[in-house]
């Protein structure tokens, strides 16, 4: 059965990959590289673009020479049956086959993809040997992939997936904790929308204030992190969209303190924020980001616990959207 191993790297900078494909090749043996549409023999010293599209496999399984590359570039959603026809194709064709995953810009993942035990063997060894790389997600099926997965990576209407997370949140039983902070310096093109944002907090009652190591001085930096919790459907609508890339969503059953431990003063809560989210949905069931990741290309991301809750919210946004679109999902 096809399994999928996405990865997170938890180096930074262009250079954040190198480390692990200089030990994929170590481990893997020969292996072949797609870049600009050309096939070479793989270097694993070899600085890639973490930009799509580049792939990077094993050998072939019958007499297709190369892998398709992945039909979205990381900027332009495509559907659920795209995705898993793309990877039943991949399957196929090679022994295995790793490729950049995530969004442009935005959450810089490689997916390892193969069916064969010796192979997962392997990329579990230079997971391990290389030290900075975590496993998101393991996923095995077939046609039925994005199901499988915890965590979703989109664009689309922001109002549309706030009635969603209302959904989530009115079937949890509890009001959803809002993550928020303030504007200190407006945009023009975005100032409308974040004051009706912003409006929408005057009747909310502030339940904690968090810093990261950015924000610690409150002399320089009066307005930080603020934790309140939603009251109803249309304030969520309006902080989801107004907010800009200052949101964070999640389940209301959970603790202060545990929310504490999460958000310490030592860490940089965006150059953290899939980490955060993930931290977050263990201790509150689910959580969702807006406008994560780079500033050119932001993307959502929800992702839960429980892959059964993730598809409660893509259920919600099949009704919004025939069929929804994806960047990507873990």
């Amino acid at each position: 059965m096809l399994k999928l191993t996405i990865l997170n790297s938890r180096r930074a900078g262009p250079d954040r990959w190198t480390p692990f494909l200089k030990v994929v090749g170590e481990e893997l043996g020969a292996a072949h590289l797609v870049l600009n549409g050309k096939t070479s023999t793989f270097n694993p010293n070899t600085s890639l673009p973490l930009a799509r599209p580049w792939v990077i496999f094993g050998e072939p399984m019958n007499l297709a020479s190369s892998p398709p590359v992945l039909l979205s570039d990381g900027r332009s959603p495509i559907s659920e049956d795209e995705f898993n026809y793309f990877l039943e194709i991949v399957g196929e064709r090679h022994t295995w086959t790793l490729i950049p995953w995530g969004a442009f810009e935005s959450f810089d993942l490689l997916t390892f993809i193969t069916d064969q035990l010796k192979y997962q063997t392997f990329i579990e060894k230079a997971i391990s040997k290389t030290g900075s790389v975590d496993v998101l997600s393991r996923i095995e099926g077939s046609n039925e992939f994005v199901k499988s997965g915890r965590g979703i990576i989109y664009f689309e209407d922001h109002e549309a997936k706030a009635n969603g997370i209302w959904e989530q949140a009115e079937a949890s039983g509890s009001l959803p904790h809002v993550l928020y902070a303030p504007v200190v310096e407006l945009d023009p093109y975005d100032a409308p929308r974040v004051r009706v944002a912003e409006s929408a907090l005057l009747d909310l009652k502030p339940e904690a204030v968090f810093r990261d190591k950015y924000t610690r001085n409150e002399t320089l930096y009066p307005l930080a992190f603020v934790l309140y919790s939603a009251t109803s459907r249309q304030v969520l609508q309006a902080l989801c969209r107004g907010s800009g890339k200052r949101l964070m969503v999640f389940g209301g059953k959970c603790t202060l303190d545990a929310l504490k431990s999460v958000f310490s003063p030592e860490r940089s809560f965006y150059e953290e924020e899939l980490t955060l989210l993930l931290q977050i949905s263990s201790i509150a069931g689910w959580a969702y980001g807006v406008n994560c990741g780079g500033v050119d290309w932001p993307v959502d991301v929800f992702v839960s616990n429980e892959p059964l809750i993730t598809q409660r919210l893509r259920s919600f946004l099949d009704a919004q959207y025939r069929p929804f679109r994806l960047t990507s999902f873990f």
